[in-house]
């Protein structure tokens, strides 16, 4: 028996572990989480190791007790298994481990493992194991451990629980807690039941398990916890255990037992093979019209099915409308919250590969808006004021405290001061209608949210007689270094377009019945709407006249002017260091993209010389302190064709849980990088827009992807596009025989099952290469034959840390750095050493022609700070980190 045989055959589908980290253990658990949109489990070792994180979590499932605010319940663990030898338990932290590998099929969602151990009586045992979450049925999940004993004897005692001894997670004022207790306790059968009350709402849980072991060549459900068993050489135990988990949000509370137990005996009928079987057609069904291809690299494909995989478990139709939190339902990181980043980040995905989840997300905004309007009142606003940090209670759930980006404790503001949430709720509900179409929609639900968020911004506005417009004030906008603001950009842009929008909804549907009850409902006339324009058209947005750039807030450019200096591995900028003595607020230095935001917003309502003026101030300003402004910059610079900084930009996106290169991803998955990444490539690289005309599809490929491939639906219709630089393939599968598309301001049209293909009128693709930037005269060679007291004064000579070596031809036989020399200095023979005595042979190079997108990957891999580069295995040049800093991306070298 081996689970890995199970595996998809695309290697990008996959992401692997082969050896066990302790400080990078929590992080893998949210790499590694399953989950079917109802249901997330963290992908944590069976037998729960030391300072493990176990998470179960249940959309919608929030509760308070002992906490600040309300926070999604961690629940039982039911993927927990402890086998032990002889007293001697079979952990991954503590035993000794011959083998290991876990692996995450995102094709099929599950994980798989296979660890080989040695015990402390030098005896070895192959452990595997292979679990999921049913995305064919959401309530139910399962999985399979096998323990085979390669030689010997052994004595061994299993124990099967599930783990209610789980907990959420401490804060800065707060200990760890439960938010529940166990309130029923009993057999059905072979199945064991369990049901919890949680401490606030009164929710109930229902967890029914089912456990088969194969042993001696029997298989026995066994509904016990422990089990003492012994094995032989060549001899192997399988525990199978299913369950099934209901809630009190889905069924009656007198119900919840039988809806667990019934779904659990058709389960257990079907089988885990026909249970993971049917699991896995529905979940490789769930890819047909959300995969991304590329031709390219593996890497890059590996990364955008990561996150689309995490998209796909992040939510489901049925469900939806509890909404998804900021880390999905892979983690506890701000406590499950849901915040701005689903409307604008994550929303578009849905939107264009599943419009029915799109809608249910919206639902979730529909059905709190009661309580914004209540926030709006208590606020002495008119109509809706959406909470910054919400769950499905619709209420504000800000902490007031919590960590600065410098590890000190501060108070938090943002629900005082960030009301841009408010306009960016309307923006989800405009780009679903603009992209579906609708109509039921908006007449049911949308319009009423676009109109009550307009009589918001209407209230929250202050006129001014002195310049005559309509002003924000204490406010704060997407960067939030700078707090209680005055007419910050993005959020006076924002709250403009939402009272045109609500005007413009109003002319298109005021004569229909359904919009008429409603205005009388809410209160709007004319006089309404005609107020809405004129603010809407008259709300301050201030330029520099210095800079002819937008400034992103009154003031901003009072402030001391600093640029990042440094950038890090992955040529992102680092912090400066002098922040601390000057302060951030003080300076032009900001979290994330504030007025480069609206470009993504809003592409058409700015000119491409303004994007690039803004783009080319705020990006040497721009710290990128938030996991929601990789993305959007990757769309920004491939927009103003800084193409190398785009690709930058999505490597860091595309891989910020992937390498957990903001350090928490312990914390849970970044849900709306996720989206946002989703969006650099298709509204980036692929350059996939809507707009009032049509389709608007403009290719800017990076080097490293010749094409990209994927299915978007667009009013209510399927299409899968193909990209490159030099052509756009796209084919209709729709019900009638021909469609007509707008497509770059051009009609076409488009018959059903065949290929239409569209030439790009300008290749905007990378053309810079590793010989444009390389040192051609600088750099310097040596021979085989040259002492290393030469090697080291042509290192100090020219300030080089590697020296090439190579023959009569100049071809590339190998490097001396200065770390070799250093290494030397301990051998006797050290003042007769040649370079062919201490040469490294097995050199890492570039090649002359490679994409500079490339370089980043290859820098970024190895952490080198020089290469040879090499044409035809002759050395051309050396590159360098400091080259592609100093050229492209402007450092002060």
């Amino acid at each position: 028996m081996d689970f890995y045989n199970y595996l998809s055959r695309e290697s990008s589908f996959h992401v692997n572990e082969d050896s066990f980290v302790f400080k990078k253990q929590n992080a893998r658990e949210s790499v590694f989480t399953l989950g079917n949109g109802y249901i997330g489990s963290r992908g944590i070792y069976e037998e729960n190791p030391s300072r493990s994180n176990p998470g179960t979590f249940i959309q919608g499932l929030y509760a308070k007790s002992g906490a600040q605010v309300e926070e999604i319940i961690n629940l039982p663990n039911p993927v927990h298994l402890i086998i032990s030898v002889e007293g001697e338990k079979f952990d991954i932290s503590t035993m000794k481990v011959l083998e290991h590998k876990r692996t995450l099929d995102m094709k099929n969602g599950f994980l798989v493992r296979k660890t080989l151990y040695r015990d402390a009586k030098e005896r070895e045992f192959l452990y595997q194991s292979i679990r999921f979450f049913s995305m064919a049925r959401p309530h139910t999940g399962a999985m399979k451990v096998n323990l085979k004993l390669i030689k010997g004897k052994a004595n061994l005692t299993s124990v099967d629980r599930l783990d209610d001894t789980v907990y959420n997670s401490g804060g800065l004022m707060l200990p760890r807690r439960r938010h529940y207790n166990a309130t029923k306790i009993s057999r059905v059968g072979d199945c064991n039941y369990m049901e919890f009350e949680t401490n606030t709402h009164n929710h109930r849980v229902g967890y029914c398990t089912h456990k088969v072991i194969d042993y001696e060549n029997s298989s026995t459900a066994r509904n016990g916890s422990l089990f003492d068993f012994s094995l032989e050489s060549g001899q192997e135990i399988s525990f199978t255990k299913m369950f099934t988990i209901y809630t009190s949000n889905e069924t009656s509370v007198s119900g919840i037992k039988k809806a667990t137990t019934s779904e659990l005996k058709d389960c257990v009928a079907l089988g885990f093979e026909g249970l993971l079987k049917e699991h896995m057609e529905c979940f490789s069904h769930e890819w047909e019209d959300t995969d991304i291809k590329i031709t390219g690299s593996l890497e890059n494909q590996q990364a955008i099915r990561f996150n689309i995989y995490h998209l796909l478990i992040a939510a489901r139709e049925e469900f939806a409308s509890s909404s998804i939190g900021a880390r999905t339902l892979s983690g506890q990181g701000y406590r499950g919250h849901v915040f701005w980043d689903t409307e604008i980040y994550i929303l578009p995905f849905f939107i264009f590969t599943q419009p029915e989840t799109a809608r249910q997300l919206l639902m979730f905004r529909y059905n709190t808006l009661p309580q914004a309007r209540m926030r709006a009142s208590e606020h002495g606003f008119d109509g809706a004021m959406y909470p910054w940090e919400s769950t499905v209670s619709g209420h504000e759930q800000t902490p007031r405290y919590a960590k600065s980006i410098d590890g000190t404790i501060g108070e938090v503001t943002t629900q005082d001061y960030e009301h841009h949430i408010t306009a960016d709720v309307a923006y989800g509900v405009y780009h679903y209608y603009s992209v579906t179409d609708d109509i039921e929609f908006m007449h049911s639900f949308g319009v009423e949210i676009v109109f009550e968020t307009a009589k918001f911004w209407a209230s929250r506005v202050e006129y001014s007689e002195k310049d005559k417009l309509y002003h924000i004030d204490n406010i704060t906008g997407p960067d939030e270094f700078h707090v209680n603001i005055k007419d910050n950009a993005f959020t006076n842009y924002m709250a403009a377009w939402n009272l045109r929008y609500a005007a413009e909804l109003y002319s298109k549907f005021k004569e229909e019945k359904k919009l008429k009850t409603l205005l009388r409902k809410l209160k709007i006339n004319a006089s309404t709407v005609k107020n809405w324009e004129e603010i809407g058209n008259n709300i301050a947005f201030k330029k520099s006249s210095t800079y002819k750039i937008i400034n992103q807030f009154d003031g901003y450019m009072r402030l001391k002017d600093y640029k990042a200096r440094n950038y890090d591995m992955y040529f992102l900028p680092e912090i400066p260091m002098y922040y601390e003595r000057i302060g951030l607020d003080k300076t032009r230095l900001i979290k994330q993209p504030d007025v480069l935001a609206l470009f993504q917003l809003f592409p058409d309502d700015f000119s491409e010389k303004e994007k690039l003026r803004n783009y080319d101030y705020y990006i040497y300003r721009t710290i990128h302190k938030s996991s929601l402004s990789y993305c959007f910059h990757t769309i920004i610079a491939a927009e103003v064709g800084d193409f190398f900084r785009s690709y930058v930009f999505f490597r860091a996106a595309s891989a910020i849980d992937l390498k957990d290169i903001a350090g928490n991803t312990n914390e849970g998955i970044h849900a709306a990088s996720l989206g946002g990444v989703w969006q650099a490539v298709l509204m980036g690289f692929a350059g996939l827009r809507v707009n009032s005309q049509g389709l608007k599809i403009t290719p800017r490929l990076p080097g490293t992807i010749k094409d990209i491939a994927f299915v978007f639906y667009y009013k209510g219709t399927p299409y899968k596009l193909k990209v490159s630089n030099k052509k756009i393939q796209i084919k209709y599968s729709g019900e009638t025989s021909c469609k007509e598309l707008n497509i770059n301001g051009k009609k076409i049209i488009l018959k059903a099952g065949v290929l239409k293909t569209i030439k790009v009128e300008e290749d905007a693709g990378m053309t810079v290469y590793a010989k444009d930037i390389m040192k051609k005269e600088k750099f310097v060679t040596t021979g085989e034959n040259s002492t290393i007291g030469e090697i080291g004064r042509l290192i100090s000579e020219n300030k080089a840390s590697i020296i090439p070596i190579v023959d009569g031809d100049n071809m590339l036989k190998g490097i001396v750095s200065e770390t070799i020399i250093i290494e030397a200095l301990s051998k006797e023979n050290f003042s007769s050493l040649k370079a062919s005595d201490i040469m490294e042979e097995d050199v890492i190079t570039v090649k002359h022609n490679e994409h500079l997108e490339k370089l980043t990957e290859i820098f970024t891999k190895h952490s080198f700070r020089r290469l040879p580069v090499i044409d035809k295995g002759k050395v051309v040049g050396i590159i360098t980190r400091d080259d592609i800093i100093a050229d492209f991306l402007g450092g002060y070298y």
